[in-house]
């Protein structure tokens, strides 16, 4: 069933952009962890665009320009230039998500082969418990939702990410990956 809704969410509604790597690594090198923004997205909603329901919104760097998870209640985004790894860099985050806002709750899903997608955190509103446990929250500064791939359930590797809107809504306006390693 699974393999048969991200093939359908991949069908259905696919957008493309090309985000240019941007910025330097953890630590300020620019070795092989990259920072960069996935380059395709897709809704299980017919898309809308342009306009808040489009997954483009949630594609390339923060420029303000949100999409609602009302109106695409599974945001898939597809890192095509790197996986996203789980590192040890003291606590920081592999993941963050650039929000316009947040009410309600979203589950947050990553894949290594974007067919087998595993719950590592949940965005959501303070006052909302959360599924497995607040190690499972995402942190909230300034408007960007620090996610960590050992936190909830291990993923060393992500080239998929999944938002799923479980209650309320959730503005996306960018991911950015802040480890991610390219292709060897």
């Amino acid at each position: 069933m699974k393999l048969l809704s991200s093939l359908l969410l991949l069908t259905l509604s696919a957008c493309q952009a090309s985000a240019p790597p941007v910025g330097p690594g953890p630590g300020g090198d620019s070795g092989p962890l990259n920072r960069q923004y996935p380059t395709l997205a897709a809704c299980n909603a017919q898309p809308a665009c342009p306009g808040e329901g489009c997954p483009q919104n949630a594609v390339g760097p923060p420029d303000q320009v949100v999409l609602n998870t009302t109106h695409c209640e599974t945001l898939q985004l597809s890192f095509t230039t790197g996986a996203v790894v789980a590192t040890d860099l003291g606590g920081q985050p592999e993941l963050q998500i650039y929000l316009g806002g947040v009410a309600g709750l979203t589950r947050i899903e990553a894949s290594q082969d974007g067919v087998l997608f595993h719950q590592v955190g949940w965005i959501g509103d303070s006052t909302l418990p959360v599924p497995g446990g607040e190690q499972c929250r995402a942190q909230v500064i300034n408007q960007r939702a620090q996610v960590h791939l050992r936190s909830c359930n291990y993923v060393p590797d992500v080239l998929v990410l999944r938002l799923i809107r479980e209650q309320g809504a959730l503005l996306v306006d960018a991911v950015e990956a802040l480890a991610l390693q390219g292709p060897s």
